[in-house]
């Protein structure tokens, strides 16, 4: 009898943990969806700029300064603001970086 009462109880405690992790998957779906429609929103805000040939990035607004990465022509970038009339702040690889204006071109 007592054998009997033990494996009641413990199905019940067992039950329930089953009924939790199904109703925490669509949770799980849902959140991930609204993570997905965000960029959408972002992607339309403020002017779009392309590279008009290939583009060297660096790090300070200088000739001199190391190069950091080089931009193919007709890549869009993330325009910051212009630091100069020679210079443009560009966000590259989640940093600010710096670019000849002259060879950015509003679309």
């Amino acid at each position: 009898m007592l054998c009997i009462v033990l494996l009641l109880l413990v199905v019940k405690v067992v039950k329930p943990e089953r009924q939790t992790k199904e109703t925490e998957g669509p949770t799980a779906v849902e959140t991930m969806e609204t993570t997905e429609a965000a960029p959408k929103e972002t992607e339309s805000t403020g002017p779009v700029y392309r590279t008009t040939d290939v583009l060297n990035v660096r790090p300070e607004p200088s000739t001199s300064s190391e190069r950091i990465g080089q931009l193919n022509a007709g890549v869009t970038v993330e325009y910051v603001r212009a630091h100069d009339a020679d210079w443009a702040v560009i966000l590259y690889n989640g940093q600010e970086a710096y670019v000849a204006s002259r060879y950015l071109q509003e679309e």
